[in-house]
């Protein structure tokens, strides 16, 4: 057999399989947690005058550390724990350098873990609606043209992922899950690439990557409890 019609074999199977049912919880649910740009938007709104602010997830124990510009002039930090509409905790700010003092402990409510579900299910679901728009790519033009959408499609998704605060039981499968993701996105890329150089061999192994991590997001994903099929 010719490269031309292995590599189309490829193209016709590359990106073009959609993610499907990822469950009627985005339906029934409210947002999970404040996302970081959610939370600093939130502040910003909330004190106008001070700030701006940029929220990060933290390990520390606080969902997010913010660091924003206070009344005096100071560059400064806080510590944040939130729910899914508001903050929670917050800690005294201090100047960046310093450590923040120890985050509250707090106990994860059937609720949290609920809304934690629902952000995983729907960011799986954009990723499915989005996909199924684009056509599927039957040939090597027809997945030039269509590279850029379905490549962002991807990174919008890891992106999605990344700025989901987990709940603290199952930190380690969502962290499998995130990094999934992205390697997702680097396939993605390297795929391309082996296609633009008509390498069959790289664009075989890039794809069977990106089949690969999708199994890796659909098995972490169900051990959190969400629905996000491969």
């Amino acid at each position: 057999m010719s490269r031309t019609p292995l590599i189309r074999a490829l193209l016709i199977g590359c990106l073009a399989t959609v993610s499907s049912g990822c469950g009627d919880v985005a339906s029934k649910l409210p947002g999970g947690r404040l996302t970081a740009a959610e939370l600093s938007s939130y502040l910003d709104h909330r004190t106008p005058g001070v700030g701006p602010y940029t929220c990060n997830a933290s390990n520390s124990g606080w969902d997010y550390v913010c660091s924003f510009t206070s009344d005096r002039g100071e560059f400064v930090k806080m510590g944040v724990q939130v729910s899914a509409t508001e903050p929670k905790v917050e800690s005294t700010p201090v100047p960046v350098g310093m450590e923040l003092p120890p985050a509250p402990a707090t106990e994860q409510t059937g609720h949290e873990r609920a809304a934690f579900v629902h952000r995983v299910e729907a960011a799986c679901a954009t990723r499915a609606s989005d996909l199924h728009r684009l056509k599927s790519p039957r040939t090597r033009s027809a997945y030039l043209a269509s590279f850029t959408a379905r490549r962002l499609v991807e990174a919008e998704f890891a992106n999605a992922v990344r700025q989901i605060v987990p709940p603290k039981l199952g930190i380690r499968s969502f962290q499998r899950l995130t990094a999934a993701a992205q390697s997702r996105v680097d396939a993605v890329d390297r795929f391309h690439e082996a296609v633009l150089a008509r390498k069959l061999g790289e664009a075989h192994a890039a794809f069977a990557e990106t089949r690969s991590t999708s199994l890796v997001i659909a098995r972490e994903a169900h051990r959190l409890g969400a629905t996000c099929a491969a």
